[in-house]
């Protein structure tokens, strides 16, 4: 499995884990805005689907994806990310800073899940990597020293 692979399965299970249950129980369809500036991005949506799938999750009968990509300037990453704010999504997907950021941008109130975002504190992004406060939460990429000290914990 690639890199793009193993972010969308554990982003996966930190989305769709919880509301599993709740998503039988409920009948409810769920919309999930899937944010990225790269529409060759192809592997990593199928694996986030089929991690769902995985836990119970039938796209069309308790979750549609809104599908957003292919703008690769942050203009064009917020108008996207509007786009998305606009059709009352749930969760937005976010793959990469700058995808994170526009979703930032657009609203403070739906969750935001960052796959493979790098540096969320220091973007403003998140407030902490153990509280990451506000909407958003997801996966870093970090490689520095605070992060491989949390890591070890």
């Amino acid at each position: 499995m690639d890199r793009r692979g193993f972010i969308s399965m554990l982003l996966c299970a930190l989305f769709a884990a919880p509301l599993a249950a709740s998503a039988r129980r409920a009948g409810r369809t769920y919309r999930i805005g899937y944010l990225s500036p790269d529409n060759s991005d192809g592997s990593g949506l199928e694996a986030f689907q089929a991690g769902l799938s995985r836990l119970g999750w039938v796209e069309a009968r308790n979750f549609v994806i809104e599908r957003r990509w292919g703008s690769t300037t942050q203009e064009g990453l917020r108008a996207l990310a509007a786009e998305l704010v606009a059709t009352d999504v749930d969760v937005i997907v976010t793959i990469t800073t700058p995808a994170a950021l526009a979703a930032k941008q657009a609203t403070s109130t739906i969750p935001i899940v960052m796959a493979g975002s790098s540096e969320p504190v220091e973007n403003g992004l998140i407030t902490s990597l153990a509280h990451p406060g506000g909407n958003v939460t997801g996966l870093t990429n970090n490689t520095g020293g605070d992060f491989i000290r949390k890591m070890i914990e």
